[in-house]
């Protein structure tokens, strides 16, 4: 994969059709977490409960790409960009796409107006070579409110990709929402953002021709490396590894049918996260907890 451009020179562009997709890259086994053929003995079971949770979708796989690099680059319909309330975080990978995409920019911003903590906006991308800006706010996470954490950074996917939808963007370009200065933990966060992209495009994959991935640093591209097989599984194989890694997490929030994390004693979907319109602690969460249950699981046909 290429490395990570240091220039914000929108004008050098990366083709999105020229990205390799997930459904192409060559599935390998991962012989620390199974061995032999896990397929054929989750196959052999009359308990459906063995089924994996994620199944092997040829269609959606051909519509994820992972790709390390400069993400202002990159030629698609829509990037997205984590920020502020007020749409001005001029930080990391962020103060690159706003750099990329010129002062114009902050014309579009101020028309805007400002976004909640879990929301999406559009505005024109000006400079940049992708046509829309999607801008979403995600959560700084505290160890005490973790749970409301997760519920606004699957929204802030969830409404991305609603955006994009609204938008006809049908070629969308994520950089890692979960900034690290808002000390979202990346594994598990890497989680929320991989089942929420698999579920939406479950629903409304008609309405995308490719998710791109994008990526800083290699620690990162091993996450996803890691979890793709799990959440876009290429093979059977893939398919029952997948489901013996998840087994073997059970604090991992598998979510409804669209990703969203779920109370299951009670079978409810999880409430809206109150949120706190100031521009320092938005993100913050100084409410009660909301308590998450056991998973959820779709099974494959």
């Amino acid at each position: 994969m290429p490395d990570l451009a240091r220039s914000n020179n929108a004008a050098v562009g990366v083709k999105a059709d020229g990205l390799p997709r997930w459904g192409d890259v060559p599935s390998q086994q991962n012989n620390d977490i199974i061995e032999d053929s896990p397929s054929s003995k989750l196959k052999s079971s009359a308990n459906a409960s063995t089924m994996p949770p994620f199944c092997m979708n040829r269609s959606l796989n051909a519509k994820v790409a992972l790709w390390k690099g400069a993400i202002w680059t990159l030629e698609v319909d829509a990037i997205v960009i984590s920020t502020n309330e007020s749409l001005t975080d001029d930080t990391d990978v962020s103060g690159g796409i706003l750099k990329a995409a010129g002062n114009e920019i902050y014309t579009e911003i101020r028309s805007a107006g400002t976004c909640r903590t879990g929301d999406a906006v559009a505005t024109r991308a000006c400079q940049l070579l992708a046509k829309r800006l999607i801008h979403t706010v995600g959560p700084r996470y505290n160890d005490k409110y973790k749970n409301a954490a997760e519920n606004a950074l699957h929204s802030s996917y969830r409404n991305c990709l609603r955006v994009a939808k609204e938008e006809r963007a049908s070629t969308v370009a994520f950089p890692c929402i979960y900034r690290r200065k808002k000390n979202y933990p990346r594994d598990e966060a890497t989680h929320v953002a991989l089942r929420t992209i698999r579920r939406f495009l479950e629903h409304f994959g008609d309405s995308f021709d490719l998710i791109v991935l994008c990526v800083e640093d290699t620690g990162d591209l091993q996450l996803y490396q890691e979890w793709l097989p799990v959440y876009f599984p290429r093979s059977t194989d893939d398919e029952a590894a997948g489901k013996l890694a998840l087994d073997a997490l059970p604090h991992i929030n598998l979510g409804d049918e669209f990703g969203e994390p779920v109370i299951e004693e009670r079978k409810i979907r999880i409430s809206s996260v109150p949120f706190v319109h100031d521009n320092n602690h938005a993100d913050d969460y100084p409410h009660d907890e909301i308590a998450l249950g056991r998973r959820t699981t779709t099974l494959c046909g």
